[in-house]
């Protein structure tokens, strides 16, 4: 709704779902599913071309063992379903310890 009334306002808006520091697979599969539905709701709502979605890949598993992996499986589908959506997919940096 906040994003369809800044939208209507003229405004492009960036989403971040806040999902860092997990502890397991699980959690990196949730964070994967927020950011599916939240393309979906853009598409739906013919927002996405307004909107850009910011992910971090530690929020998909980057951390945890093979998280380099597992990072790329979880993020692959978000940034098709953004594309899908007509939105962008922003990488957003980290400390340090994330970046190559």
């Amino acid at each position: 709704e906040s994003v369809r009334s800044l939208a209507g306002h003229g405004m492009e808006v960036t989403l971040d779902h806040l999902g860092e520091d997990i502890t397991d697979r699980s959690e990196a599969l949730r964070n994967r599913d927020a950011y599916l539905a939240l393309a979906d709701s853009l598409a739906g709502e013919g927002l996405g071309p307004r909107a850009e979605m910011s992910v971090k890949l530690s929020a998909f598993g980057q951390a945890l063992p093979g998280g380099d992996d597992l990072a790329y499986a979880n993020v692959l589908p978000v940034v098709e379903a953004a594309a899908a959506a007509g939105t962008t997919v922003t990488l957003d940096m980290e400390d340090h310890t994330t970046v190559d």
